[in-house]
């Protein structure tokens, strides 16, 4: 049975400065960056938020006045535990940059596991790679990814 790595995250809601330090405390190498298409007929943040918060399961963080920066925190629940017993999670950071001039996203996902980072990030691109959010677009009411409530 397949099933995403998202299903297993939950928002985490956190300050848009709290965002920035632990942002900037997760090294570079537990990184996954792309940049891709929009595609579609334009970008629709208000869609962009819903799939972020319903469809990747994270909270939306305001950690910067910039309209076109979506910011995402969550936990990602291991079924491993640690010594004293306790489920271990994994901490996820979301930066989706829209660039409404060239129809482009850069996605920036930081976990203290770079797997998961990999794996948030991968989900987000195929997610918004030529996706069309425009209302009544190709597949602007399509599904989510994974059966779960879309918010779209």
């Amino acid at each position: 049975l397949p099933i995403v790595a998202t299903r297993f995250i939950v928002p985490v809601a956190m300050t848009g400065p709290k965002f920035v330090g632990i942002f900037g405390q997760i090294p570079a190498s537990k990184q996954a960056q792309c940049v891709c298409d929009a595609g579609g007929n334009g970008l629709y943040i208000p869609q962009i938020k819903a799939l972020i918060k319903s469809g990747l399961r994270m909270a939306l963080c305001d950690a910067t006045t910039n309209q076109y920066v979506v910011c995402g925190a969550g936990s990602y629940k291991t079924g491993s535990k640690d010594q004293s017993g306790k489920p271990l999670s994994v901490g996820v950071l979301l930066k989706l940059e829209c660039n409404p001039n060239n129809n482009k996203y850069r996605i920036t996902v930081r976990a203290h596991h770079l797997d998961v980072a990999k794996a948030v990030q991968t989900i987000l691109m195929n997610q918004l790679k030529g996706i069309d959010f425009a209302p009544g677009g190709a597949q602007g009411v399509a599904g989510p990814y994974d059966g779960g409530p879309s918010g779209l």
